[in-house]
């Protein structure tokens, strides 16, 4: 089997640790995968204090995790396919966010029930869960560092590079590659 045979899933964690799943383990995570969505335009795709069920992968196109304050609206990550986008609101059942699209997108959704059987069940898949949810949490440390670090000019570069690379990550980087394919 090759990775065109999950095709909601084969982005997850390639480039950096995929290698690391069993045939049999990419089967159960692509079979995490209830349902998929398609929007063509903006759209809002999770609601900062809705109470979630599931979480949600993107398979293809990008994704914002946004915060309005003060009549204005802060984008405080970004997300490539083959991010679990809210991976931590199985935990959490609410965001203190919303998650938008950017362009058209496709998402997946995870019931949470399927990935307490897989926490029961898989313990390696499991560990690789977390570990995504923890590279999620040191980009965002990166960006709150950067922040204070950089002028704006060098934020920009910075933004610019990590989602390059992010996106090489999931060979999308290359010259004549789009993300939305």
């Amino acid at each position: 089997m090759t990775d065109d045979d999950y095709p909601n899933t084969r982005r997850f964690l390639q480039g950096r640790s995929r290698e690391a799943l069993t045939a049999r383990e990419k089967g159960v995570l692509e079979g995490l995968v209830e349902r998929t969505e398609r929007f063509t335009g903006p759209h809002v795709i999770l609601e900062r204090g809705a109470v979630l069920q599931q979480s949600t992968m993107l398979i293809e196109g990008f994704v914002a995790r946004v915060i309005h304050a003060e009549g204005k609206r802060h984008i405080v990550a970004l997300h490539v396919p083959g991010d679990f986008v809210d991976l931590h609101a199985f935990a959490l059942k609410r965001l203190d966010h919303d998650v938008v699209s950017i362009g058209t997108v496709q998402i997946g959704y995870a019931p949470h029930a399927r990935i307490e059987e897989v926490l029961r069940t898989e313990p390696n898949l499991a560990r690789m869960l977390w570990y995504s949810t923890l590279l999620d949490a040191a980009m965002h440390r990166e960006w709150i560092m950067k922040l204070e670090r950089l002028s704006a000019d060098g934020r920009v570069a910075h933004l610019v590079a990590e989602l390059w690379r992010r996106l090489d990550f999931v060979d999308l980087a290359s010259a004549g590659a789009s993300p939305c394919r």
